[in-house]
């Protein structure tokens, strides 16, 4: 199962590493392969600046949006981070979110990721989290959407938000329960 995680300039390292870590190292028995085969993709799948001294490689999205792709897509995870908002505002990230969102059968975000998830239009008419700093933010830009404060993370159907750093971790987690 593929598990493709979106990133952008100034993302939070954590909000990457954690669920990627988790995802990474799930499996069905103690011997067995991987669970799911991550992937790391921004807009022009380039090395990708961090709040930290790290940068991330990643592909591009346009090789996962290309009809071509015949790898199925099972979960997208947009990550957050200080940079999420300018990526809210970039119609051209936006508009390959949500293309890979309609070719996965889950769509999940850590963090100010819902930011990115509000602008594709994927949380309208959703409950939805993001870090306690952003509800606001998400609240008075989305009004389609029912921010909740208190949750650390939340699943409306396929779409599952999560709060924060830890929240991430805790989602995944939830997520492979599942």
């Amino acid at each position: 199962l593929n598990v493709v995680f979106v990133i952008y300039p100034n993302i939070v390292l954590l909000d990457l590493v954690g669920p990627l870590q988790v995802f990474t190292h799930a499996r069905k028995s103690a011997r067995a392969q991987p669970a799911y085969q991550t992937h790391v993709l921004s807009c022009a799948g380039a090395r990708t600046s961090t709040n930290t001294i790290l940068h991330i490689d990643s592909a591009p999205m346009a090789d996962w949006i290309n009809p071509q792709h015949t790898a199925p897509l099972h979960t997208l995870v947009i990550i957050g981070g200080d940079g999420a908002l300018d990526a809210s505002l970039d119609r051209r990230f936006v508009s390959q979110v949500k293309q890979l969102a309609k070719r996965s059968q889950r769509v999940c975000s850590v963090c100010s990721g819902a930011l990115i998830l509000a602008a594709t239009g994927l949380l309208d008419g959703r409950r939805a989290v993001t870090h306690w700093e952003d509800c606001d933010r998400l609240a008075a830009q989305y009004p389609a959407v029912t921010v909740e404060v208190d949750p650390i993370y939340i699943k409306d159907g396929p779409i599952w938000t999560s709060a924060g750093i830890t929240a991430g971790i805790d989602m995944a987690l939830a997520i492979i329960q599942e």
